[in-house]
């Protein structure tokens, strides 16, 4: 099962597992052996400096809102660790 490192809160990080959903039809799925994220953006928001901490995430919507709590977005940062 595939793990991904994501931001629960500001300079919170969790390892956690995750299901792949099943590939679509003309898809294809592709493993990173290597990435790294951009440091301007998602560092900020890591650390809860950015204007993008004071938004709230919906994931149904797949954008943020204007909120009064931070929330970050789940998002595999590393596959495959």
């Amino acid at each position: 099962m595939p793990r991904e490192l994501v931001a629960i809160a500001p300079r919170q990080p969790v390892i956690r597992e995750y299901d792949d959903p099943p590939l679509k039809e003309n898809r294809v799925r592709i493993r990173s052996e290597f990435s790294t994220p951009k440091r301007g953006t998602e560092l900020g928001i890591y650390r809860g400096v950015s204007a993008f901490s004071l938004r709230r995430w919906d994931s149904e919507w797949n954008m943020s809102f204007p909120g009064s709590r931070p929330s970050l977005p789940v998002s595999p940062c590393l596959s495959g660790i």
